[in-house]
């Protein structure tokens, strides 16, 4: 069973991959860095902010199929397969 916390850190990952600040991220969507904090914390769950992450590429079934936090996640962003740890 995943909760938001696999998630929000899968994204947090995700993000950081893409060279992106939380700051970016809310300054997209018109939240605060904090809200995206939260959000990739586990601490609250917003589905427009986990929106913004599948708009940029982030698989969710591969998150939910291989698990967060196991060493080997795929996502795909655009047409590339890219692996990031």
């Amino acid at each position: 069973m995943y909760d938001m916390r696999d998630i929000g850190n899968a994204c947090k990952r995700y993000r950081q991959y893409l060279g992106k600040t939380q700051l970016d991220v809310a300054g997209d969507l018109g939240y605060t860095s904090k809200a995206i904090s939260g959000f990739e914390c586990g601490r609250s769950y917003n589905a427009l902010i986990l929106l913004w992450y599948v708009d940029h590429g982030i698989d969710l079934f591969g998150i939910l199929k291989g698990g967060a936090n196991c060493g080997t996640n795929t996502l795909y962003h655009g047409a590339k397969y890219k692996r990031f740890n």
